[in-house]
C-alpha cells in the first residue's frame, strides 16, 4: 500500500470482527462485537475496510449489515483492494521462478465469491507458475478447522487431503489469502514425518507479493 502512496491507517483500539462468535455459535457476542467496532469506525470517519483475513471479510461485508442498522461502509478483502488499485499503476514485480498452487479460503472463495482476484495478483509476478489444485474455486477444499473449535481426527484428515492436492500439482509452495488457513495448514506439517508434504511451502499471497515487489 506504501508503494501505491497509499497509507493505511488503523484504529487506535482495533478489536477482533467476531468471525470466531459468530461461527462458535455466540450469536449475541458477535452481535456485540459488531455494534462496537461499526461505533468505532463510524467515530473515527472511516469510510472503507480493507482487510487481509478472508473471515473478517465475509462477516463485516455480509453479517455486519444483517446486525449493525445502517451500517453501509465499503469492506474490501485486500486481494480485490490490490487488483483494482494496480490498474494502470507503475508497480513492477520481479521473476519469482517456480510453481506455486492457490488454496481457496472457505469464507473468501465458496461463501463470498471472490475467486478471481488472488489468482490475478499471483499471475502478475514473473515466473511464477499458478497450478490448480483438483478441487478449487467455489469447490475447494476447507483448511479443515473453523473458528479454533476443534482440531481432531477428522480435521487433520482434511488437512492431509487438501496438502496432498498441493503436492500432487508439482508445486513447491501453497498459497492462499486467509491468515489462518496457512495456520492450520502449518499446525498439521507439524505433526508429519519428513515427506512431500512438510516440505511444501506456506504463505500468504500478500505476503508473496510483497516480497517479490521490484525495489
Amino acid at each position: 500500500m506504501n508503494r501505491l502512496d497509499i497509507a493505511p491507517v488503523l484504529l487506535e483500539q482495533e478489536r477482533s470482527s467476531g468471525h470466531d462468535l459468530l461461527f462458535a455459535g455466540d450469536v449475541e457476542g458477535f452481535r456485540r462485537l459488531a455494534h462496537a467496532n461499526a461505533a468505532a469506525m463510524r467515530a473515527a470517519g472511516v469510510k472503507r475496510v480493507v482487510t487481509t483475513c478472508a473471515e473478517s471479510y465475509h462477516v463485516m461485508a455480509f453479517h455486519y449489515r444483517r446486525v449493525v442498522p445502517g451500517f453501509s461502509l465499503d469492506v474490501e478483502h485486500f486481494a480485490s483492494f490490490l487488483e483494482r488499485e494496480l490498474v494502470g499503476r507503475d508497480v513492477e514485480f520481479h521473476a519469482v521462478p517456480g510453481r506455486v498452487t492457490y488454496h481457496d479460503p472457505c469464507r473468501l472463495g465458496r461463501m463470498s465469491g471472490v475467486i478471481d482476484a488472488p489468482r490475478h495478483l499471483l499471475a502478475r509476478v514473473p515466473g511464477l507458475d499458478l497450478a490448480e489444485m483438483r478441487h478449487h474455486g467455489v469447490k475447494a477444499l476447507c483448511c479443515g478447522t473453523s473458528a479454533w473449535v476443534r482440531c481432531g481426527a477428522t480435521n487433520k484428515a482434511i488437512q492431509l487431503a487438501r496438502l496432498d492436492e498441493a503436492v500432487a500439482t508439482g508445486a513447491a509452495a501453497l498459497a492462499t489469502a486467509c491468515p489462518k488457513c496457512v495456520i492450520h495448514l502449518r499446525c498439521a506439517q507439524a505433526d508429519l514425518p519428513a515427506s512431500p508434504r512438510k516440505d511444501l511451502s506456506l504463505i500468504d499471497v500478500t505476503e508473496l507479493l510483497a516480497r517479490s515487489l521490484a525495489p
